[in-house]
């Protein structure tokens, strides 16, 4: 009878031993990892990886600079190139235009030559569709 109670008794408190043991091993665990934790965060305050750290920030933060800087000068030039050809084309426009404009003065010149030796209104208009 007595190993009868003490084996139930063993067995309604085996869950509440279990539980004991699986808190104390989540403990256990829990603390070390924060054991851990605060030995790795003692390294890092470290002088000497404190500066290894700044120097290193420093660095990237300069070269991401740089490389920002030669992004804009590419574009920068790319634009300079963009505006020289506009440039350069519209100064042929104009040159053009220009040589347009001379060749209406001198058919007008002409024109007013041949009018003037016609004298006949009939005789310029046929002269102008000659022209055209």
């Amino acid at each position: 009878m007595l190993l009868r109670r003490q084996s139930v008794r063993k067995l309604l408190n085996a869950a509440l031993a279990d539980g004991w043991s699986a808190w104390v091993e989540l403990w256990v665990a829990r603390s070390y990892a924060l054991a851990h934790l605060r030995a790795v965060g003692n390294k890092l305050r470290s002088p000497e990886k404190a500066s290894a750290w700044s120097f290193w920030s420093s660095s990237m933060l300069e070269a991401k600079r740089l490389a920002e800087l030669a992004r804009l000068e590419r574009e920068g030039a790319s634009l300079e190139a963009q505006l020289r050809r506009a440039r350069h084309e519209a100064h042929q426009a104009g040159l053009v235009n220009l040589a347009h404009e001379d060749e209406i003065r001198a058919l007008r010149e002409k024109l007013a030559e041949l009018g003037g030796a016609m004298g006949d209104g009939a005789n310029v208009k046929s002269t102008l569709e000659e022209l055209r």
